[in-house]
């Protein structure tokens, strides 16, 4: 056991984020997305919520603020704001810049990325892209 870790994170999740440099991005994503035919790491989560997860990753890993946007997100096709921002923002706080990106252009985003993290999140659109910065 290791003090200040998060109980969410497993010890995969918490090796991919040691893994990670400086710009690099996690995904954590909604339960529905097809994670395992889009990226060659996935990491399960099942059963916790994203919000969860994102608290816990946030205690451990700063986000990236010399980036135009620290997150990523998906644009739900009806163009209003998805219900889940507004808890994702009261966790990342004020200072933080968001993309969002239509579900295809989403899509193709996570290819580059580090790691997905497959969570129990079930609302569609819900997924998050974190851009990883320096510790300081």
């Amino acid at each position: 056991m290791l003090r200040h870790i998060p109980p969410a994170l497993s010890p995969d999740l918490v090796k991919a984020l040691m893994e990670m440099g400086e710009g690099d991005e996690i995904v954590l994503a909604e339960a529905g997305l097809p994670a395992h035919s889009i990226h060659h790491q996935v990491i399960r989560a099942d059963g916790v919520p994203l919000t969860t997860l994102l608290e816990a990753v946030l205690h451990l890993m700063p986000l990236d603020h010399d980036a135009d946007a620290q997150v990523v997100l998906v644009a739900p096709e009806s163009g209003e704001r998805h219900p889940r921002w507004e808890a994702y923002e009261r966790i990342w706080g004020g200072e933080v810049s968001a993309e969002c990106l239509p579900r295809p252009a989403f899509y193709e985003n996570l290819v580059g990325a580090a790691v997905v993290v497959v969570t129990g999140e079930t609302a569609r659109d819900s997924s998050v892209v974190l851009r990883k910065g320096v510790l300081t």
